[in-house]
Protein backbone atom coordinates (compact mmCIF):
# COMPACT_ATOMS: atom_id res chain seq x y z
CA UNK A 1 0.00 0.00 0.00
CA UNK A 2 2.32 2.65 -1.32
CA UNK A 3 0.03 5.49 -0.22
CA UNK A 4 -0.17 4.36 3.41
CA UNK A 5 3.36 3.17 4.05
CA UNK A 6 6.49 4.91 2.81
CA UNK A 7 9.36 2.48 3.19
CA UNK A 8 12.88 3.72 2.65
CA UNK A 9 16.38 2.35 3.07
CA UNK A 10 19.99 3.22 2.41
CA UNK A 11 22.53 1.17 0.48
CA UNK A 12 26.28 1.29 0.20
CA UNK A 13 28.79 -0.36 -2.09
CA UNK A 14 28.25 -4.11 -1.52
CA UNK A 15 31.86 -4.81 -0.51
CA UNK A 16 31.78 -1.95 1.99
CA UNK A 17 28.47 -3.33 3.28
CA UNK A 18 30.01 -6.79 3.81
CA UNK A 19 33.07 -5.38 5.57
CA UNK A 20 31.05 -3.01 7.74
CA UNK A 21 28.51 -5.71 8.60
CA UNK A 22 31.35 -8.06 9.58
CA UNK A 23 33.08 -5.60 11.92
CA UNK A 24 29.83 -4.38 13.45
CA UNK A 25 28.73 -7.98 14.13
CA UNK A 26 32.12 -8.85 15.59
CA UNK A 27 32.13 -5.79 17.83
CA UNK A 28 28.73 -6.84 19.20
CA UNK A 29 29.74 -10.48 19.81
CA UNK A 30 27.84 -11.94 16.87
CA UNK A 31 30.77 -12.96 14.66
CA UNK A 32 33.29 -15.72 15.28
CA UNK A 33 34.73 -16.05 11.76
CA UNK A 34 37.49 -14.21 9.98
CA UNK A 35 36.58 -11.51 7.48
CA UNK A 36 37.67 -13.75 4.62
CA UNK A 37 35.57 -16.68 5.88
CA UNK A 38 32.55 -14.43 6.28
CA UNK A 39 32.87 -13.05 2.75
CA UNK A 40 33.54 -16.49 1.25
CA UNK A 41 30.51 -18.03 2.98
CA UNK A 42 28.05 -15.26 2.09
CA UNK A 43 27.00 -14.08 -1.34
CA UNK A 44 24.56 -11.41 -2.51
CA UNK A 45 23.38 -10.26 0.91
CA UNK A 46 21.30 -7.42 -0.57
CA UNK A 47 19.37 -9.91 -2.68
CA UNK A 48 18.85 -12.02 0.43
CA UNK A 49 17.68 -9.16 2.64
CA UNK A 50 15.34 -7.45 0.18
CA UNK A 51 14.55 -10.39 -0.89
CA UNK A 52 14.78 -10.45 -4.66
CA UNK A 53 16.28 -12.24 -7.61
CA UNK A 54 17.78 -11.20 -10.91
CA UNK A 55 14.35 -11.38 -12.52
CA UNK A 56 12.60 -9.00 -10.12
CA UNK A 57 15.11 -6.81 -8.27
CA UNK A 58 14.09 -3.64 -10.11
CA UNK A 59 10.43 -4.22 -9.28
CA UNK A 60 11.30 -4.85 -5.63
CA UNK A 61 13.43 -1.70 -5.37
CA UNK A 62 10.81 0.39 -7.15
CA UNK A 63 8.40 -0.37 -4.29
CA UNK A 64 10.52 1.74 -1.96
CA UNK A 65 9.54 5.33 -1.40
CA UNK A 66 13.22 6.30 -1.26
CA UNK A 67 16.59 4.57 -1.40
CA UNK A 68 19.53 6.64 -0.21
CA UNK A 69 23.20 5.98 -0.84
CA UNK A 70 25.56 5.85 2.13
CA UNK A 71 28.52 7.14 0.13
CA UNK A 72 26.33 10.20 -0.47
CA UNK A 73 24.78 10.33 2.98
CA UNK A 74 24.36 14.09 3.33
CA UNK A 75 23.01 14.39 -0.21
CA UNK A 76 20.67 11.46 0.48
CA UNK A 77 19.32 13.06 3.64
CA UNK A 78 18.94 16.39 1.85
CA UNK A 79 16.93 14.76 -0.96
CA UNK A 80 14.79 12.86 1.53
CA UNK A 81 14.10 16.05 3.48
CA UNK A 82 12.99 17.81 0.29
CA UNK A 83 10.72 14.91 -0.69
CA UNK A 84 9.18 14.83 2.79
CA UNK A 85 9.00 18.62 2.98
CA UNK A 86 11.07 18.60 6.16
CA UNK A 87 13.96 20.85 7.18
CA UNK A 88 17.47 19.87 6.19
CA UNK A 89 19.71 18.50 8.94
CA UNK A 90 23.47 18.14 9.03
CA UNK A 91 24.55 14.52 9.38
CA UNK A 92 27.47 13.70 11.63
CA UNK A 93 29.27 10.35 11.54
CA UNK A 94 28.81 8.76 14.96
CA UNK A 95 28.93 5.00 14.53
CA UNK A 96 32.27 4.02 13.04
CA UNK A 97 33.52 0.54 13.89
CA UNK A 98 37.26 0.02 14.16
CA UNK A 99 38.85 -2.25 11.55
CA UNK A 100 41.95 -4.38 11.93
CA UNK A 101 44.58 -5.68 9.53
CA UNK A 102 42.17 -8.27 8.07
CA UNK A 103 41.20 -5.66 5.48
CA UNK A 104 44.58 -6.32 3.85
CA UNK A 105 42.88 -9.23 2.05
CA UNK A 106 41.02 -6.67 -0.05
CA UNK A 107 43.52 -6.76 -2.88
CA UNK A 108 42.47 -5.85 -6.43
CA UNK A 109 42.24 -9.58 -7.21
CA UNK A 110 40.05 -10.22 -4.17
CA UNK A 111 37.80 -7.28 -5.02
CA UNK A 112 37.44 -8.49 -8.61
CA UNK A 113 36.44 -11.98 -7.42
CA UNK A 114 34.03 -10.47 -4.88
CA UNK A 115 32.33 -8.43 -7.59
CA UNK A 116 31.93 -11.50 -9.79
CA UNK A 117 30.57 -13.57 -6.89
CA UNK A 118 28.11 -10.81 -5.97
CA UNK A 119 26.92 -9.65 -9.37
CA UNK A 120 23.29 -9.45 -8.27
CA UNK A 121 24.15 -7.23 -5.31
CA UNK A 122 26.08 -4.91 -7.62
CA UNK A 123 23.12 -4.85 -10.03
CA UNK A 124 20.89 -3.90 -7.10
CA UNK A 125 23.30 -1.23 -5.87
CA UNK A 126 23.90 0.24 -9.32
CA UNK A 127 20.16 0.37 -10.05
CA UNK A 128 19.55 2.12 -6.71
CA UNK A 129 22.42 4.52 -7.42
CA UNK A 130 21.07 5.30 -10.89
CA UNK A 131 17.58 5.90 -9.48
CA UNK A 132 19.04 8.10 -6.74
CA UNK A 133 21.02 10.17 -9.22
CA UNK A 134 17.85 10.72 -11.28
CA UNK A 135 16.10 12.45 -8.37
Amino acid sequence: QRDRLKAFTFLRDPLEFFVSFYYYSREHGRMDKSLEEFIDENKNLYAYYFPCEESDYKEVLDRYFFIGILEKLQESMDKLAIILKKPRIDIKLLNKTQRDDQVSILTPEFVSKFKKDNELDYAIYNYALSSFNAI
